[in-house]
């Protein structure tokens, strides 16, 4: 009998510990991060894509709770409305001590009639339960190119570097190797209204591009010549970097999302 008595008071005990252990966990809030990114694409390419982070399983993850989403600038003199096409897990990434995990929204490329551009710009989301949430990501640019380009540059590869001792994942040149260029160019631009410095050079182009605290990882190059015909070289990734909350420090957007 005694026997007994000690094993069900063990068992009390133990119970009450994992009781009182739970109950004094730390609960720890759903975060989201979005950072300070330069999203440059034309209306050539399928889908917008643009990246965030989350700690914890969430609505925001299932592309089946989504029930509005739009894109405008604070003052709401530019908006667009976006249809969400699905949500991809990417990687596991470690930051201040807990592990989020990266996604990424892609979004259905809109049918406009001319080049679009939004500084500073806020994503716009109401889900199904009738929860809101507003998050910057930074510059969304859109060009329409006309699909009757010219093919002047017969280009044979692509490279990009960052600058020195930069963590960022931001792009400082460009490497354009070539093998044929027949027309003379004119300008070249990696978005809207973003004409940049180049060098053309003898089998390559160099571009430069500015620093400038934002991420710019990926883009499309528009080349226009002087004859006025415009070559386009695809959206193309040209950095992977994948400590991207860690390095990005004052560039994050952090958020609650309970």
């Amino acid at each position: 009998m005694k026997n007994v008595l000690v094993y069900v008071s063990l068992c009390v005990i133990a119970l009450l510990t994992v009781f009182i252990i739970k109950y004094n966990q730390e609960v720890i809030p759903p975060k989201l991060y979005t950072v300070n990114t330069y999203y440059s694409y034309t209306f050539n390419d399928e889908s917008i894509d643009i990246f965030f982070y989350l700690n914890q399983e969430h609505p925001l993850t299932d592309e089946q709770s989504y029930d509005h989403i739009s894109i405008e600038n604070s003052d709401q003199s530019k908006k667009v409305a976006l249809t969400l096409n699905d949500i991809k897990y990417v990687y596991d990434e470690t930051y201040l001590g807990e592990t989020y995990q990266k996604y990424v929204w892609i979004f259905e490329m809109p049918d406009m009639n001319q080049h679009f551009i939004i500084d500073d710009a806020l994503l716009n989301i109401t889900l199904l339960n009738g929860n809101t949430y507003q998050f910057n990501i930074g510059t969304l640019s859109l060009y329409k190119f006309d699909a009757s380009g010219s093919d002047a540059l017969n280009w044979t590869s692509l490279k990009a570097d960052k600058k020195e001792n930069a963590l960022i994942s931001r792009m400082h040149h460009i490497y354009i190797s070539y093998d044929d260029l027949s027309k003379n160019i004119e300008s070249i631009q990696l978005g809207v209204d973003d004409l940049i410095n180049y060098n053309v050079e003898s089998d390559q182009i160099i571009i430069t591009i500015e620093d400038k605290h934002q991420l710019f990882y990926a883009t499309p190059i528009i080349i226009t010549y002087t004859d006025g015909t415009r070559q386009l070289i695809d959206y193309f990734i040209y950095i992977n970097d994948y400590y991207i909350l860690k390095e990005s420090g004052y560039l994050l957007y952090g958020y609650a999302v309970n």
